[in-house]
């Protein structure tokens, strides 16, 4: 794929996934709308708790593309590896759902839960969650970006459809919009089953496999599983640390700043998804991918920052026409996340870069850091909600600065070339008769 193509790509799929953005956050503003305060925190502690436990479902994707770009000249042995990845993706779900399962009791009492309900419909969003990401990393690996992204958007209106119908058409409450999360996995499912139909099922040729595949490739994710550990850590484990020391009543106003905060992550996250498996290309090509890496950063700075400040001007507003004027207190809680998302959103394409590149030098002090923030919060400062957001938007500050010196640092000789020869560009534009 050419520097044009890719950016081609990387706008498309920007369009298309942030119409899937859209229906992700009506679903949010109809259950803001529907449910009172303390409901609507309940859900989003659930689903936020989830997210972080379920970050290595990511690990799945990537590594999966990964592999298949590496068998994309020989399609018996690709037919085999996603057929066998598959089925043993499959068991791990359900092993993983079930237990979840049995510790739903134990879960619901740490965030103050009256039911186990809520836990056991999240484990088996998060069996359909680990199915999905098989399915995600081979259309990622056969480069069918625009595919996948047209999926996850469906997914999402599907999502939003099956809330309003149960939450709103039949009353119930956010363990009926939880079942609709579910449900919306279920038909995705289904959808990737027929469309990979040639791919997987049946018998696994496994003469067709390299021995010690799962090997390489279980050695290969574990610096990726820390990253996506982080990143779901980063970006989600404040909403249920809010539920856990504060009133019900400000854990749901909390959330629905926080949430919607997260857009200035979630706007311009799509790019990610081109960026690591043409990392991958260009490595086996012999061709660098930094300027490509450094636009998409700049790009993703412009998008999420814009927004961030966007929002820090009018969060009351925002709040009012997006939530409803019951959550237009969570304003600066809006405002102080959004940044925090921003930057985590820059860190993202970072690291995505680095792991395709197999290095792992952001790792310690992103960890060290994060570890000190939630330290600190558990020790100290978790008086109010924003006391909160203030701790995590000052940890992700120096976690950039110190992320960013590294990648300027190591990568300076390519970058200063490509500044050099921007440079001379606009002097000849400018100098020509």
């Amino acid at each position: 794929m050419g520097k044009s193509t890719i950016f081609k790509s990387s706008i498309l799929l920007l369009l298309i996934s942030n119409l899937g953005h859209v229906f992700q956050y009506l679903v949010q503003i109809v259950l803001g709308r529907a449910l009172s305060p303390a409901e609507f925190g309940v859900y989003n502690t659930v689903n936020s708790f989830f997210v972080v436990m379920m970050a290595f479902s990511m690990v799945i994707s990537f590594v999966t593309a990964r592999e298949l770009i590496k068998f994309s000249n020989n399609q018996p042995a690709l037919k085999a590896f996603m057929n066998d990845l598959f089925k043993k993706t499959v068991t791990g779900a359900l092993a993983v759902g079930a237990l979840v399962a049995v510790f739903a009791r134990n879960i619901a009492g740490y965030f103050a839960l009256e039911s186990a309900v809520p836990i056991l419909i999240c484990s088996a969003i998060m069996a359909g969650l680990i199915i999905q990401a098989v399915f995600t990393g081979m259309l990622q690996g056969m480069a069918r970006y625009v595919m996948l992204s047209l999926v996850q958007t469906l997914q999402t209106g599907i999502r939003l459809f099956f809330i309003v119908v149960i939450v709103i058409g039949l009353h119930f409450s956010y363990n009926g919009a939880l079942f609709g999360v579910f449900l919306s996995y279920v038909a995705a499912i289904l959808y990737y089953l027929y469309f990979l139909r040639d791919h997987i099922g049946g018998r696994v040729e496994h003469s067709r496999l390299p021995s010690g595949l799962y090997r390489s490739l279980f050695q290969g994710a574990v610096p990726m599983a820390l990253m996506w550990a982080y990143m779901g850590i980063v970006s989600n484990i404040d909403i249920p640390i809010v539920k856990h020391f504060l009133p019900e009543y400000e854990a749901g106003m909390y959330s629905a700043g926080a949430v919607l905060g997260r857009i200035a992550w979630f706007l311009p996250s799509m790019l990610v998804f081109v960026l690591f498996p043409e990392v991958v290309r260009n490595d086996v090509d012999g061709k660098s991918s930094v300027w490509h890496t450094v636009v998409i950063a700049a790009i993703t700075f412009i998008i999420s920052f814009g927004l961030a400040a966007l929002f820090a001007l009018f969060p009351e507003t925002i709040l009012t026409i997006l939530m409803g004027g019951k959550y237009a207190g969570a304003g600066h809680v809006l405002a102080v996340v959004s940044f925090s998302m921003a930057i985590v959103a820059i860190l993202s394409v970072l690291y995505n870069f680095c792991l395709a590149k197999k290095m792992t030098f952001f790792l310690l002090p992103a960890y060290g850091i994060l570890i000190a923030c939630i330290a600190l919060i558990y020790l100290n400062f978790h008086a109010s909600s924003i006391e909160i957001a203030y701790v995590f938007l000052a940890g992700l500050i120096f976690t950039l600065l110190i992320n960013a010196g590294q990648f300027i640092i190591k990568f300076w000789p390519e970058i200063h070339h490509h500044l050099t020869k921007i440079r001379q560009e606009k002097i000849s534009f400018w100098s020509a008769p």
